[in-house]
């Protein structure tokens, strides 16, 4: 690869002095004063690349643009244009960056494709399916099911700008798994103008690394309230956006979701569905064990979720624990299967022992024994855990439990979840994440998109240090009528788990470079080994900001850029690996003939 450079952001050389003008802008960062006229990136084959760029226009009035790619072309082949696409990200105001409300702040946040159009979103007394009226237990009081917004997601990007504003664009290029390495080119077509008058180009180059990634073992696990069943009013979707909103997580990485659905009939719907898009981890339930006996889970596992964060709810939730357990335990063994698993969460890791554990009687026997009731996965949330998680990655016997941990990913902190979703799972020893959550909607008569509306939440005070304990909106994506409008904390979460696939497929390089008994084998996975450790040892388990309401970066002594700095390296250094240790295998004939 020599001295070649893979970039995850824009950059190019100054531009040319025009109407508009580009710059250079990391994923998550503010816009660097550097000019440029080309956007690169790079990518693994069924990668989705992210690039980001920004545009400011030196028009003394108002101007309109609108944005629109080509294809990319290649030596021998080529992607498509609709494997890309662009977004503007629209600057709005919440009630700051936490998870609680504090005062309003301005932040870069929405992903949409005119940052003009308004979200305007209603409740209809009409079910989501919208050709026939709501349920029959409806009839005495008929609830009231929200309405997503009517917004543009697919075709070009359309905005305005004012002299010397500056917009930042997002432009996402999806890899065909069948695309052969090489430099794909194209550009970026910037119409000028209500009439379009005038054009401008970026030129556009996307490197199809000749490599194949990783899937990691960890579970990429992530909480989804909707339902197709309409008597759960508040998160009733109906089943085309019930299908887009699966298929968006999925397409951003994730292997595992929770399903809310009570009723069998539409929990085999559900699932078929979920099938179809293509999951076959887990899936985590909250219907009755009793109620899944004739349910055809393909190649999902399912989780009975037990209790949510019993340590802070009180006794009556305690029980409410062992008899879901008692009852998990009693499917499992009528079904004659231990495929099923268990799930519960806690805030703080300590009180596992003391909540899972109670002394019971046999009705029959009066015989009084130690009931053990801990799952077979537990989730833990993080902030509060941080210490177990640091002890845990260093000593083997801690690592007996099945593991994830959650956090709150609404927060407007994409470097955050970047880091918590990725290179600190890794560091951690988890056995995987469930952050919370895709979208929690807010009761009747409150948006989504008002954040300084009291969230529908039970759930504790997870800040104790925080003055002002209202939650903000649980919104990690917002519902659209057609899908679902993505953010930058949604992007972050992908990437994050980009680069965990990342680090699996170096460690996978590295593991098949030592099994080779080559003096460049050697040189280069030292060399290797070294910068990919000091990097990760600046991510510390301990010392990370989640919580804060001000501050944005997990780490104050990383700079953003230096994520994607981190993933550029790893990309080099497997294509490197890759290429000493076919050197070697091609030498192996000829050593064997000497």
């Amino acid at each position: 690869m020599g001295r070649e450079r893979y970039r995850g952001s824009a950059r190019g050389c100054v531009f040319k002095m025009s109407q508009l003008s580009f710059w250079e802008t990391p994923l998550f960062a503010p816009c660097e004063d550097v000019k440029i006229d080309a956007l690169r990136g790079f990518g693994a084959p069924g990668e989705r690349v992210a690039l980001s760029f920004s545009v400011s226009s030196m028009a003394p009035q108002e101007t309109e643009i609108e944005i629109e790619n080509g294809d990319l072309t290649g030596e021998n082949s080529s992607i498509a244009r609709e494997k890309i696409a662009c977004f503007v990200v629209k600057e709005w105001v919440q009630s700051g960056i936490g998870m609680y409300q504090t005062a309003p702040e301005r932040v870069l946040e929405l992903l949409v494709k005119d940052d003009r159009e308004v979200l305007r979103d209603n409740r209809s007394r009409r079910c989501a399916h919208w050709k026939h009226p709501a349920h029959w237990r409806h009839l005495a009081r008929t609830p009231k099911f929200y309405c997503p917004p009517r917004i543009r997601l697919e075709g070009n990007v359309r905005t305005v700008l004012w002299r010397n504003e500056r917009k930042q664009i997002w432009l996402e290029t999806h890899v065909p798994n069948d695309a052969p390495a090489g430099k794909y080119r194209g550009f970026l077509e910037i119409s000028i103008g209500k009439n379009s008058s005038k054009t401008e180009r970026l030129a556009l180059e996307i490197e199809v690394l000749p490599i194949r990634l990783l899937q990691p073992t960890q579970d990429f696990f992530i909480w989804y309230k909707g339902t197709l069943d309409c008597v759960l009013s508040q998160h009733h979707v109906s089943r085309a956006l019930f299908t887009a909103q699966l298929r968006d997580i999925f397409a951003h990485g994730f292997t595992s979701f929770s399903l809310h659905e009570s009723c069998p009939r539409f929990l085999q719907k559900a699932l078929d569905l979920a099938h179809e898009i293509g999951f076959c981890r887990n899936v985590v339930l909250s219907i009755c064990p009793q109620k899944v006996a004739t349910i055809d889970f393909h190649d999902m596992t399912p989780v009975f979720y037990l209790s949510d964060e019993i340590d802070m709810r009180g006794e009556k939730l305690a029980r409410a624990h062992f008899g879901n357990w008692h009852n998990a335990k009693a499917h499992n063994a009528k079904a004659q299967s231990r495929d099923a698993k268990t799930m519960a969460s806690l805030v703080h890791q300590s009180a596992a022992r003391k909540v899972f554990q109670r002394l019971e009687t046999h009705p029959e026997t009066a015989d009084s024994r130690i009931v053990d009731a801990t799952p077979d996965i537990l989730s833990c949330y993080l902030p509060d855990n941080c210490h177990y998680f640091a002890m845990r990655s260093r000593f083997a016997h801690l690592q007996n439990q099945m593991t994830y941990f959650y956090w709150l990913s609404h927060m407007e902190k994409p470097n955050l979840h970047r880091v918590l979703a990725g290179l600190w799972l890794a560091q951690s020893g988890a056995e995987g994440i469930a952050p919370y959550c895709y979208q929690h909607l807010p009761p009747q008569n409150t948006s989504p998109f008002d954040d300084f509306a009291a969230a529908d939440v039970d759930a504790p005070d997870l800040d104790p240090t925080n003055a002002d304990r209202t939650f903000k909106a649980l919104m990690t994506t917002y519902p659209a009528a057609n899908g679902s409008i993505a953010t930058l904390q949604w992007k972050g979460l992908s990437l994050g788990i980009g680069d965990l696939k990342y680090l699996t497929t170096l460690e996978d390089a590295l593991k098949n470079a030592s099994e080779r008994a080559s003096p460049a084998n050697r040189v280069l996975e030292s060399a290797v080994r070294q910068r990919t450790q000091a990097f990760l040892e600046r991510l510390s388990l301990v010392n990370i900001e989640i919580r804060s309401s001000a501050q944005r970066e997990p780490y104050a002594q990383i700079a953003p850029h230096e994520y994607a700095d981190f993933r550029e390296q790893m990309a080099r250094d497997i294509v490197a690996l890759q290429s000493v240790i076919d050197e070697v295998a091609d030498e192996k004939p000829e050593t064997a003939r000497i």
